[in-house]
């Protein structure tokens, strides 16, 4: 059984490399929206313990950020397409995702994501892709299902003569 899964996300996310002309690496932080996109197969029965598997994409804007050392653009991380700008502002990439659900709701997953998008406004620099990894511990929320199932009795079927 699968099903689809959404959400907005904000994220504080970072990196370094950046080599300023005098051989000075930059570190910098980035703020960040995020909408991922995530098809989930679970495997086994819904009410006992089961393993899922997921798979999708997810479409980001980088709202803001910070850079180190402060004296470069006063330590704003500029964001945007210009030749002026350290990093674009949209990212997009695929994710991939395992899990394990306990029966009461509770949840462990481990995922991984990577962009497909090169951060870098600038031609002739190396590219800057995101990947992120993470681990997290979740309870879904119990619901009715929309259609509930019915088991077939002797008072189901109506035979007529």
């Amino acid at each position: 059984m699968g099903h689809l899964e959404t959400g907005l996300l904000y994220q504080m996310t970072g990196g370094s490399g950046i080599v300023l002309g005098n051989g000075e690496i930059t570190t910098f932080n980035v703020n960040t929206g995020e909408l991922p996109v995530t098809f989930e197969l679970k495997f086994g029965r819904p009410d006992r313990n089961h393993f899922c598997l997921g798979f999708g994409g997810y479409a980001a804007y980088n709202v803001s950020g910070s850079i180190s050392p402060g004296h470069v653009n006063g330590g704003t991380l500029k964001i945007g397409s210009d030749m002026g700008d350290q990093i674009k502002a949209f990212d997009a990439g695929v994710s991939l995702d395992m899990s394990y659900q306990l029966r009461c709701g509770v949840f462990f997953r481990i995922r991984g994501q990577g962009g497909l998008s090169n951060l870098q406004p600038n031609t002739g620099y190396a590219a800057i892709r995101t990947q992120t990894g993470s681990l997290e511990i979740g309870y879904l929320i119990p619901g009715k299902a929309k259609h509930a199932r019915r088991r077939n009795t002797d008072d189901d079927i109506e035979m007529k003569m």
